[in-house]
Protein backbone atom coordinates (compact mmCIF):
# COMPACT_ATOMS: atom_id res chain seq x y z
CA UNK A 1 0.00 0.00 0.00
CA UNK A 2 1.14 3.53 -0.70
CA UNK A 3 0.18 4.54 2.83
CA UNK A 4 2.62 2.18 4.60
CA UNK A 5 6.33 1.57 4.12
CA UNK A 6 7.62 -1.80 5.28
CA UNK A 7 11.32 -1.83 6.14
CA UNK A 8 13.17 -4.89 7.35
CA UNK A 9 16.69 -5.13 8.71
CA UNK A 10 18.06 -8.55 7.75
CA UNK A 11 21.73 -8.09 8.69
CA UNK A 12 23.73 -6.76 11.61
CA UNK A 13 23.99 -2.99 11.58
CA UNK A 14 27.34 -1.44 10.83
CA UNK A 15 27.78 2.21 9.85
CA UNK A 16 27.55 1.60 6.08
CA UNK A 17 24.49 -0.66 6.32
CA UNK A 18 22.80 1.77 8.70
CA UNK A 19 23.41 4.74 6.41
CA UNK A 20 22.01 2.91 3.37
CA UNK A 21 19.03 1.58 5.32
CA UNK A 22 18.21 4.99 6.79
CA UNK A 23 18.58 6.73 3.42
CA UNK A 24 16.47 4.11 1.61
CA UNK A 25 13.79 4.21 4.29
CA UNK A 26 13.53 7.99 4.27
CA UNK A 27 13.58 8.10 0.47
CA UNK A 28 10.64 5.66 0.30
CA UNK A 29 8.71 7.58 2.95
CA UNK A 30 9.21 10.94 1.22
CA UNK A 31 8.65 9.49 -2.25
CA UNK A 32 5.35 7.83 -1.33
CA UNK A 33 4.11 10.23 1.33
CA UNK A 34 3.50 7.22 3.56
CA UNK A 35 1.68 7.84 6.80
CA UNK A 36 2.75 4.56 8.39
CA UNK A 37 5.96 2.59 8.85
CA UNK A 38 6.43 -1.04 9.76
CA UNK A 39 10.00 -1.49 10.97
CA UNK A 40 11.02 -5.12 11.29
CA UNK A 41 14.19 -5.60 13.33
CA UNK A 42 13.30 -9.17 14.28
CA UNK A 43 16.16 -10.63 12.21
CA UNK A 44 18.74 -9.11 14.53
CA UNK A 45 19.93 -11.96 16.72
CA UNK A 46 20.31 -9.74 19.75
CA UNK A 47 19.53 -6.16 20.54
CA UNK A 48 22.70 -4.90 22.11
CA UNK A 49 24.02 -1.40 22.77
CA UNK A 50 25.54 -1.06 19.28
CA UNK A 51 22.30 -1.93 17.56
CA UNK A 52 20.34 0.45 19.77
CA UNK A 53 22.82 3.21 18.95
CA UNK A 54 22.26 2.53 15.26
CA UNK A 55 18.48 2.53 15.69
CA UNK A 56 18.63 5.87 17.53
CA UNK A 57 19.86 7.49 14.30
CA UNK A 58 16.86 6.15 12.41
CA UNK A 59 14.53 7.32 15.18
CA UNK A 60 16.04 10.83 15.09
CA UNK A 61 15.29 11.00 11.36
CA UNK A 62 11.75 9.61 11.71
CA UNK A 63 10.94 12.27 14.32
CA UNK A 64 11.38 14.86 11.56
CA UNK A 65 8.74 13.28 9.29
CA UNK A 66 5.68 14.97 10.73
CA UNK A 67 3.04 13.33 8.56
CA UNK A 68 3.75 9.78 9.80
CA UNK A 69 0.80 8.74 11.96
CA UNK A 70 1.82 5.22 13.06
CA UNK A 71 4.98 3.17 13.42
CA UNK A 72 4.95 -0.54 14.21
CA UNK A 73 8.20 -2.20 15.29
CA UNK A 74 8.72 -5.97 15.32
CA UNK A 75 11.47 -7.15 17.68
CA UNK A 76 13.02 -10.55 18.40
CA UNK A 77 16.16 -11.50 20.27
CA UNK A 78 15.50 -9.20 23.20
CA UNK A 79 15.82 -10.01 26.85
CA UNK A 80 13.81 -8.06 29.42
CA UNK A 81 16.45 -5.31 29.68
CA UNK A 82 16.67 -4.91 25.90
CA UNK A 83 12.86 -4.80 25.67
CA UNK A 84 12.73 -2.03 28.27
CA UNK A 85 15.45 -0.13 26.37
CA UNK A 86 13.51 -0.56 23.09
CA UNK A 87 10.36 0.82 24.71
CA UNK A 88 12.29 3.81 26.02
CA UNK A 89 14.11 4.53 22.74
CA UNK A 90 11.15 4.05 20.41
CA UNK A 91 8.94 5.88 22.91
CA UNK A 92 10.77 9.08 21.89
CA UNK A 93 8.78 9.13 18.68
CA UNK A 94 5.81 11.53 18.77
CA UNK A 95 3.38 8.96 17.33
CA UNK A 96 4.03 6.44 20.16
CA UNK A 97 4.81 3.33 18.12
CA UNK A 98 3.38 -0.13 18.63
CA UNK A 99 6.16 -2.51 19.68
CA UNK A 100 5.74 -6.24 19.10
CA UNK A 101 8.14 -8.48 21.02
CA UNK A 102 7.71 -11.44 18.71
CA UNK A 103 9.54 -13.92 20.94
CA UNK A 104 8.41 -12.35 24.22
CA UNK A 105 6.40 -14.39 26.69
CA UNK A 106 3.06 -12.63 26.06
CA UNK A 107 3.30 -13.06 22.24
CA UNK A 108 4.26 -16.71 22.63
CA UNK A 109 1.36 -17.24 25.06
CA UNK A 110 -1.09 -15.55 22.66
CA UNK A 111 0.17 -17.70 19.77
CA UNK A 112 -0.30 -20.86 21.84
CA UNK A 113 -3.77 -19.73 22.93
CA UNK A 114 -4.82 -18.94 19.37
CA UNK A 115 -3.45 -22.17 17.95
CA UNK A 116 -5.39 -24.19 20.51
CA UNK A 117 -8.61 -22.65 19.15
CA UNK A 118 -8.26 -24.29 15.74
Amino acid sequence: SRDVVVASIQVDLDDDVLARFRDDLLHRIYETGSRGVILDVSSLETLDSEEFAALRGIIRELRNVHYIKQIVVGIDGANAAAWARAKRIFGQLPEKPILLWNDGSSCIRRFRDSSSLS
